[in-house]
């Protein structure tokens, strides 16, 4: 035995350990024996038969395993209700447009991007990705313009953050990024006023290739206005080009709307560019912890809270096809009422548009002793965060008659 330290602390070695007294170095084998049992040197870990399962617990983790610790919704980009997977022409330019659901884009520039939702991903654990394919270039980006892909956070879904609130804690962003240009690139998080922001920077290295960043132990700010309500609490964005009035200082809290660095990059001067991202994902702490994937139903259900449709999943609004069909008798003045429930709670009060089977907006179809004729909506009764009530009219003198109205609606309660 060698005695080591005023502690008395006892290792033990065992046959095949050697000693230079020259060099007054050690070597030993992979595995001693201690006083308090088995350590192994070789891989820096402690054997399993020292761990009983009460000394595991959470607070020793890198990260919280809980479900639902990803406060971005649909990060994985894999559900796209609004245009189920057909590529929009320039969204976003003269305001904030959805996309994949959760997932809007703002284009203040002079260039044109066409959006999707990809099947290009970074390997099998994922489908989907969101990509931006520039059409038509801007090589200079003034100090006002800006092009971002972004999500907005319900406040809610922050609380549990504790922005702007004393004390020190933390949260994570991880993502996986695939961009034509390489350089440095911008994500930002600010509040909802803007007047609270916070810049991080990742390296997009090898152009056109899957490229896996960590933006850990972001410092929640403890200042400024923060929504804990269902208005927005926190704005996360992906920056493709930014003008000098949105540059901050990187990795630092300020008083301004500078989700961006001077080192970010001009994604868009060029039409060779695609802009890709997807397995996004912020949560608590200061470790990025594996990607969380969700079963579709309750990924869907979540993206519902927001916008949703009774079309089929696959089927963008205004398609042709066959809608829901209701069958009632209209009033003394003609009008027929719907109505439905939504299949989540809504986040507000949502805007309903309609939609006739051909797909024309406003309208449903009706057939009524024989004649087909289209509805006009006339309003919107009983209509709140959990059902919907659309009163049409038939245009003509059917009151109290029987009918049978079909369509489809769509719900939007975005933020």
């Amino acid at each position: 035995s060698l005695t080591l330290g005023a502690s008395g602390d006892t290792i033990t070695i065992p046959a095949g350990a050697t000693f230079d007294s020259s060099a007054a170095t050690t070597t030993l084998p992979a595995t001693v024996v201690t006083t308090t049992g088995t350590q192994t040197l070789s891989n820096k870990t402690i054997d399993a038969t020292q761990l009983t399962d009460s000394t595991v617990t959470t607070a020793k983790l890198a990260y919280d395993p809980n479900p639902f610790r990803n406060i971005i919704i649909n990060g994985d980009m894999s559900i796209d209700q609004r245009n189920a997977g057909v590529s929009i022409v320039n969204p976003g330019a003269s305001s904030v447009t959805y996309t994949c659901d959760r997932l809007a884009v703002r284009n203040a520039t002079d260039a044109v991007v066409n959006v999707i939702q990809s099947t290009d991903s970074p390997n099998a654990n994922f489908t989907n990705s969101l990509e931006l394919d520039v059409t038509t270039l801007d090589s200079s980006i003034a100090a006002g313009q800006v092009y971002t892909v972004q999500q907005r956070v319900e406040g809610l879904n922050i609380s549990s953050l504790g922005f702007g609130k004393a004390g020190t804690r933390y949260c994570t962003i991880s993502f996986w990024h695939k961009h034509t240009k390489t350089g440095t690139y911008c994500v930002g998080l600010t509040n909802s006023a803007g007047n609270r922001a916070y810049p991080a920077e990742y390296t997009q290295s090898v152009a056109d290739t899957w490229e896996y960043s960590t933006i850990s132990a972001i410092p929640v700010d403890t200042t400024g206005t923060w929504l804990m309500t269902n208005g927005i609490g926190l704005i996360v964005y992906f920056v493709v080009a930014a003008g000098t009035n949105f540059h901050g200082t990187v990795d630092t809290w300020s008083a301004a709307n500078t989700f961006a660095t001077a080192n970010q990059v001009n994604a868009l001067d060029s039409t060779s560019n695609f802009f890709r991202i997807t397995g996004v994902q912020l949560e608590a702490g200061t470790t990025a912890s594996d990607f969380e994937f969700l079963p579709v139903d309750v990924n869907l259900g979540r993206c519902q809270r927001y916008y949703e449709k009774t079309y089929a999943l696959g089927t963008t609004p205004g398609t042709s096809g066959t809608g829901q069909r209701d069958q009632g008798s209209t009033d003394a003045a003609s009008h027929f009422v719907i109505h439905d429930r939504f299949c989540v709670k809504k986040r507000t009060t949502p805007t309903i548009t309609v939609y006739t089977n051909s797909g024309t907006s406003g309208s449903w179809n009706a057939s009524t002793t024989g004649l087909d004729t289209t509805l006009t909506v006339v309003a919107f009764a009983s209509l709140d965060d959990n059902k919907i009530g659309v009163y049409f009219t038939f245009g003509g003198a059917r009151n109290f008659q029987s009918a049978w109205v079909a369509g489809f609606w769509v719900a939007d309660a975005e933020l």
